[in-house]
């Protein structure tokens, strides 16, 4: 029980004043406020972890404390946001999820593997957050249906402009989009590995002239894509970049200096091509670069060969698949040609005839080889060498003159020519190969220009001309016929 001097003491105690009494009901309100949140978000955690859990295959990265993404359990998902405690999407992650149509980055990822989301057909919208630093290579090629690509603004790698999503440094374009515009700025000199590959939907694209190279893939099975252009300025086209597109003519530059296997594969509209690379690499027997292409044309595929082309690569238009896609080779005036290649145009040249302009020097081991609707060939007379099998099996061959320039008629040159009737060799040539009309079954005139002892000097160190009988039994020489 309180004194009387407590009671009197407690009773002039002042009441507590209305701005402390809300000063801690506030207090209150914010911890309960503070602590409902703190309850929200740890729910929402687990919900979040639930989800996770029953849509992802996941594994922890046990130095940092987030997670990494390795698989998708249900293909079928169509939306989807990644949770904040994940920091990867490991390659092949979302690969195939065709229905998902929207995802949403957070800040916490930082990489983004190798195909991750390959073949996701129906993504149509990607926006890649600022903290991502590496993107692997294909993580989106066959989004067939993309139409929005975007970078948060302060991402140090990468960024995007126009619907395209650009790696800063390396000014590589590694994706784009039916709705891309490449930027004019220099801010592009490379369109990289399968950046626009299956995007179904492009029609027309215009390649700025910062551009140098055109990587693997680039524009593959872009089935819409009916024309392109390519700057002069690009040294590289790729393996396969513009394979199966519907293109119907296609320049090469001056520039170029290297093309990739199956660059025009299946380019099955394809009827005009110019060729006017100066200095291209010679290409390899499998690189099949126009194979397939212009077989939907009705009249075949019209080539031009630039004033600037110093030589025609070794198997430029050589066609693996045996099909006579070239209907007509035209030289353009001035032409400063020396050389036709290596297997330049077997199997692939339909043309009855075809001038050869002056200035070639060398026409490569077979060159026209299997050029099955060849039926005639001017040789000029600045030709001083004719390579093994060079007309080998151009079935309906009838004549040739050979120019008084060339030295050398390579081993096997016209042989399985059935239709060649006669043949003019020059007194000039010093070297008839082994086995040279092997095959010429219907060859009934042969003339040397030069005398008898020539001739039999030329042809002492042959096995043979052919292993079988021609018609010809007789080379007619300046001063007397010798037996063949």
């Amino acid at each position: 029980m309180l004194s009387l001097a407590e009671q009197e003491s407690s009773c002039t105690q002042e009441p507590l004043d209305f701005e402390e009494l809300s000063k801690i009901f506030d207090e209150a309100f914010k911890l309960q406020e503070e602590e409902d949140r703190l309850k929200a978000e740890e729910e929402q955690k687990q919900k979040e972890w639930k989800t996770f859990t029953r849509t992802f295959e996941y594994e922890k990265a046990e130095e940092t404390g987030f997670y990494k993404i390795t698989k998708v359990k249900r293909k079928e998902i169509k939306n989807v946001t990644i949770p904040r405690f994940v920091s990867v999407i490991a390659r092949k992650a979302f690969s195939s999820c065709s229905s998902l149509t929207n995802i949403t980055i957070p800040d916490s990822v930082k990489v983004i593997g190798d195909h991750a989301f390959s073949e996701c057909v129906n993504l149509i919208n990607i926006k890649i957050s600022n903290s991502v630093i590496s993107i692997g290579t294909y993580a989106f090629i066959g989004c067939s249906h993309l139409e929005k690509i975007i970078v948060e603004e302060g991402n140090e790698v990468y960024h995007s402009a126009q619907n395209c999503l650009i790696e800063t440094k390396s000014k590589t374009l590694i994706l784009g989009c039916k709705n891309s515009i490449i930027p004019t700025d220099g801010s592009v000199t490379s369109i990289g590995h399968g950046a626009f590959c299956r995007c179904l939907d492009l029609t027309s694209i215009t390649i700025p002239n910062s551009v140098t190279s055109i990587e693997d893939g680039a524009f593959c099975n872009c089935w819409s894509l009916q024309s392109i252009n390519i700057p002069d300025g690009v040294t590289i086209i790729g393996e396969h970049a513009f394979y199966g597109c519907s293109l119907q003519s296609i320049i090469i530059p001056n520039s170029v200096t290297s093309i990739g296997k199956g660059a025009f594969q299946y380019c099955k509209k394809l009827v005009e091509i110019y060729y006017d690379a100066a200095e291209c690499e010679d290409l390899a027997y499998d690189h099949c670069l126009f194979d397939n292409a212009g077989i939907d044309s009705k009249n075949g595929i019209t080539v031009f060969i630039g004033a600037n082309v110093k030589k025609i690569p070794s198997y430029l238009f050589d066609s693996f698949s045996s099909s006579c896609i070239i209907a007509n080779v035209k030289f353009e005036d001035e032409s400063v040609c020396k050389s036709i290649g290596r297997y330049a145009f077997q199997w692939s040249l339909g043309q009855q005839s075809i001038a050869i302009p002056h200035g070639v020097t060398s026409i490569e081991d077979g060159a026209f080889a299997h050029c099955w609707g060849l039926q005639r060939i001017s040789l000029p007379s600045s030709v001083i060498s004719i390579g093994k099998f060079a007309f080998s099996d151009c079935r309906f061959l009838t004549a040739i003159t050979i120019p008084n320039s060339v030295t050398s008629i390579g081993n096997y040159a016209f042989s399985n020519c059935p239709n060649l009737t006669s043949i003019t060799i020059p007194d000039s040539v010093r070297l008839i190969g082994h086995y040279a009309f092997e095959g010429c079954d219907s060859l009934s005139t042969v003339v040397f220009t030069g005398k008898k002892s020539q001739w039999k000097k030329l042809v002492s160190n042959i096995d043979h001309l052919s292993t079988t009988s021609v018609p010809a039994k007789y080379v007619i020489c300046s001063n007397k016929k010798v037996k063949l």
